[in-house]
């Protein structure tokens, strides 16, 4: 992990410095590549891996699972977990007729990267089909407070930046 800067830390909640980094964003986000995984749905959800391309190459993957029951666009959470966690679905969200992205992280990711993997994993849920685009939201991990990057995003949404 690199070493706290005071300096970024600050320039991380400005406007200014978000507006030029998301200027450099992909107004439509890469379409991710899809993978079923049989051996995780079942009668009750549909889980597929994705794969999706980071703003600057790196590859992040993940699963997104949606229920089997739910026949139009259903609310989403994504949550995002470390790299040393594998991914897993929350039943509990599947259980409230909703579908999940988690993503892993991968290790020694600065937070600005971060943040910006989560606008890109947002975006990406947002253009999947059977996803109701009003109701994309962020999720915390096993009910504990959001990662910094999430407050970030939230941040950036409230002030209508992505």
């Amino acid at each position: 992990m690199p070493p706290y800067n005071p300096q970024t830390s600050r320039l991380l909640l400005q406007r200014s410095w978000w507006k030029d980094r998301l200027q450099e964003l992909p107004a439509e986000p890469e379409a991710p590549i899809v993978t079923p995984r049989p051996d995780l749905s079942s009668d009750e959800r549909t889980v597929v891996e994705f794969q999706i391309r980071a703003h600057d190459g790196v590859r992040l993957w993940g699963f997104y699972a949606r229920p089997s029951t739910s026949s139009g666009p259903v609310p989403t959470r994504i949550r995002s977990c470390g790299p040393a966690d594998l991914p897993e679905i929350d039943e509990s969200t599947l259980r409230h007729d909703q579908a999940e992205f988690v993503m892993q992280e991968p290790a020694g990711r600065r937070l600005a990267d971060r943040v910006l993997d989560v606008i890109n994993l947002y975006q990406v849920a947002k253009n999947t089909p059977g996803i109701d685009r009003a109701e994309v939201s962020l999720g915390a991990n096993n009910g504990s407070t959001f990662p910094d990057e999430f407050l970030i995003v939230r941040q950036l949404s409230d002030w209508n930046m992505c």
